[in-house]
């Protein structure tokens, strides 16, 4: 069920009402001595006592009352015809423009064909294929174009189940969430690119190995290299501390593996710190404490230098992150694991209220019978 006005569900509150209304006026009731009060029998008495039964029908009478009352202004919809079974479902097949994902799913892709299930290309979801085609030119997918799938009017997403074929190789740093339809599939190829990740070149080498553990090395590998006799570093902060802690990071990685760090703020090649904009000519400036910029140059860090993560390591390892990049000593094709891909997709509810139908009307007819039959056992027993 789903509700047009939600909002309006914090008016349940009410149903307070009636249960206080209904224990004061059992505080209030008092003992009346009469002149006749002697001739009740006592298991009049008895029954006088206490709880009666029509007190408690009538108080959950007028709870119910409330409740109804609040739902038919929130208006809820309901699918009296939603199948939870998805293999009941239209099953709509959407691919990357990727020539290795189509080979991938060759099968899948032409048993769907066959059964007269639609088949879209990811960049034109309006136009149905007929048959698997390998001549087109192939083009990476954007965030852009994942996006669109929520909100392509040709398909029917609230009665549909999406099956999605990618690559692997996806640039998700951006966007780090992906949000489709409730019912969705997604497969991933294996797609393999040459590895193009460079190796620094000091008094040593310093690469990732083929475990993709960052190293240094006196054996040339077989990379491109960039030669680094210096690498000049500005820290710009606005705090003596910060400065320090920045450093000792930078020191951290300098150490353990080589990079040839000098401090000098003489046109620097890596600019860091909350204050590094100031050197807009540098190579690389990295952006501290959250601050945000939208120049090609600068990579942003919400590290506070002074929290407690920079004794925990993180400040350090997150700088070697944007330093291995900026460098391209990672494959530009550092593919994520399916299960990482997997997480980065989150479900996203396609609201349809065509498809449902509104029961207010029905909920007014039973508010109106709970009320009659209220009011009916109220006034019999005078209450």
């Amino acid at each position: 069920m789903e509700l047009i006005n939600p909002n309006i569900l914090w008016g349940l509150a009410a149903i307070a009402a009636p249960i206080l209304i209904h224990f004061w006026n059992q505080k209030q009731a008092r003992n009346v001595d009469w002149a006749a009060m002697k001739w009740l029998v006592e298991s009049q008495k008895l029954k006088a006592k206490g709880f009666r039964f029509e007190d408690l029908l009538l108080l959950i009478l007028r709870i119910l009352a409330f409740i109804i009352l609040v739902l038919i202004v929130a208006k809820p919809l309901i699918d009296f015809w939603q199948k939870n079974d998805t293999t009941q479902l239209e099953k709509i097949h959407i691919l990357a423009k990727d020539k290795a994902t189509i080979n991938d799913f060759k099968f899948e892709i032409n048993e769907a064909l066959t059964k007269k299930e639609s088949v879209y290309f990811i960049d034109n979801l309006e136009q149905k294929l007929s048959e698997i085609v390998t001549d087109f030119e192939e083009k990476d997918i954007q965030l852009t174009d994942l996006q669109s799938i929520s909100k392509a009017m040709d398909l029917n997403l609230s009665k549909s189940k999406i099956i999605l074929y990618i690559p692997n190789n996806i640039d998700f740093k951006e966007n780090p969430n992906v949000f489709l339809p409730k019912f969705s599939e997604i497969n991933f190829s294996n797609k393999t690119e040459k590895n193009g990740a460079k190796a620094l070149a000091t008094n040593e080498y310093i690469y990732l190995n083929a475990e993709h553990k960052l190293i240094k090395n006196s054996t040339k590998p077989s990379k491109k290299i960039i030669e680094k006799e210096e690498i000049k570093v500005a820290i710009e902060t606005s705090n003596p501390s910060e400065n320090n802690s920045i450093k000792a990071a930078l020191e951290a990685i300098k150490e353990v593996y080589g990079f040839p760090f000098i401090y000098d703020k003489n046109n620097p090649e890596l600019a860091i710190g909350n204050g590094a904009m100031k050197y807009k000519n540098a190579d690389l400036i990295i952006l501290t404490n959250g601050l945000q910029s939208t120049a090609n140059n600068v990579i942003s860090l919400n590290e506070n230098p002074n929290s407690g993560n920079v004794f925990r390591a993180e400040l350090p390892t997150q700088i070697l992150e944007v330093l291995l990049e900026h460098y391209q000593m990672i494959s530009p094709n550092n593919h994520l694991s399916e299960q990482q891909l997997k997480d980065i997709f989150k479900e996203k509810t396609i609201t349809n209220h065509k498809d449902k139908t509104l029961i207010d009307k029905y909920l007014c007819m039973l508010f109106l019978g709970i009320v009659l039959v209220e009011r009916w056992i109220s006034l019999k027993n005078n209450k």
